[in-house]
C-alpha cells in the first residue's frame, strides 16, 4: 500500500542522490528523475503498480496542491484520491526535510478542502455525473465521439459549480451543446 510506495520512493530519492548533479533546469532534471527511477524500478523488477505510483510522485512532486476547491477537484477526478494524498504526504515530507519551521502549516488548507471534497461526494468524474451516454442518445443525437465531449463539457460545468450534478439540469446543459455544436437531429 502506502508505506510500500514511500519506502520505494525514500529508497530512490536516496538512489537518484547519490548521482551526479549538473546545472540543468528543473524540468530537465525532473524528466532525469523520472528516467533514472524506471530503470531502477525495472531492476528491482518492481510491479506495475508500484512503478506508476512512483513514476507519478517524482514526475508531479513539483505541482502545487494550492488550496483551490475546484482545482482540487480536477486533480482529484484526473488522477485519483489515492495518488493525490500520497502526492501531498511526499510534498510535506519535502517541506519538513528542509528545517522550515512556520507557526503555520502551509498544507493544512489544501488537507481541510481535500476532507471536505472527500465527505460530500463531490463530482469528480463524467461516472459521478447523475447522466450518462444513453441519456444523451436520448435527445436525438447520434453515437459518436461528440458524446464524450458534451459528457467532458457536462462534468466542467459541474466542478466549475457552474450547473448542479442533477439530470434536470445537466440534460437541459446537453441539449444545448448538442444543439450549438449541430450533433441534434432535428
Amino acid at each position: 500500500g502506502r508505506v510500500r510506495v514511500m519506502r520505494a520512493v525514500s529508497l530512490l530519492t536516496r538512489t537518484l542522490a547519490l548521482a551526479p548533479h549538473t546545472s540543468l533546469m528543473v524540468a530537465s532534471a525532473m524528466d532525469t528523475s523520472a528516467e533514472m527511477a524506471a530503470q531502477i524500478l525495472l531492476r528491482f523488477k518492481a510491479s506495475n503498480a508500484l512503478s506508476s505510483q512512483v513514476l507519478f510522485l517524482i514526475e508531479h512532486h513539483m505541482m502545487v496542491l494550492t488550496p483551490d476547491k475546484k482545482l482540487l477537484r480536477r486533480y482529484l477526478g484526473k488522477y485519483g484520491e489515492d495518488m493525490i494524498l500520497q502526492l501531498l504526504e511526499l510534498q510535506k515530507a519535502d517541506f519538513n526535510s528542509k528545517g522550515v519551521r512556520d507557526s503555520e502549516d502551509p498544507f493544512a488548507e489544501t488537507e481541510r478542502l481535500l476532507a471536505e471534497i472527500q465527505s460530500e461526494d463531490a463530482c469528480l468524474t463524467v461516472k459521478d455525473l447523475a447522466v450518462n451516454g444513453f441519456d444523451l442518445l436520448c435527445l436525438g443525437t447520434e453515437p459518436g465521439p461528440h458524446i464524450g465531449r458534451c459528457m467532458a463539457f457536462l462534468l466542467d460545468l459541474v466542478q466549475e459549480e457552474i450547473l448542479a450534478n442533477t439530470r434536470d439540469d445537466l440534460l437541459l446543459a446537453a441539449k444545448q451543446y448538442l444543439t450549438d455544436n449541430q450533433e441534434v437531429q432535428p
